[in-house]
């Protein structure tokens, strides 16, 4: 049961994060792993930024955000009439800019992609493990009677 929710659990985010997803790093990067008594759902280590935005920067040491920056102006075609240096210039201008202030998503209060129906998923997989440990403790308790 909970391979098979893994699967529709990965869909449902992807979908989710699609409309958001310009490079197609972050749909790529969602994949569950089930074991017979757990279903962990991973993604990308920014994963919730999609919904609360990225806020002002906290750390001194150079993370590479305007690398990232870059690969999504370009996948966005943002800056397309610059020479690369122009590009990277801008993009640095932008990780300037975000790690200041935070991104506009951030300082709109953040937006809705994926919880709402996670939460959803997640209310209906705790019914189903309910009714199977149920199922499975009324038959354990049959055989320990009828013994």
């Amino acid at each position: 049961m909970l391979e098979a929710y893994g699967k529709l659990g990965v869909e449902l985010l992807r979908n989710a994060v699609t409309p958001f997803d310009a490079t197609g790093k972050t749909k790529a990067s969602i994949r569950y792993v089930a074991t017979e008594d757990r279903l962990l759902i991973f993604g990308r280590q920014f994963f919730k930024a999609l919904e609360t935005g990225r806020g002002p920067r906290v750390s001194s040491e150079y993370s590479g955000f305007d690398n990232s920056l870059l690969e999504y102006m370009n996948a966005k075609g943002i800056g397309s009439e610059l020479d690369q240096k122009g590009k990277e210039r801008l993009a640095k201008f932008m990780a300037y800019k975000i790690n200041k202030e935070g991104d506009r998503t951030y300082k709109r209060g953040g937006r809705q992609v994926y919880s709402d129906e996670l939460e959803k998923f997640i209310d209906e997989l705790k019914g189903k493990v309910m009714k199977e440990t149920v199922k499975k403790v009324s038959l354990n308790i049959k055989e320990w009677l009828s013994v």
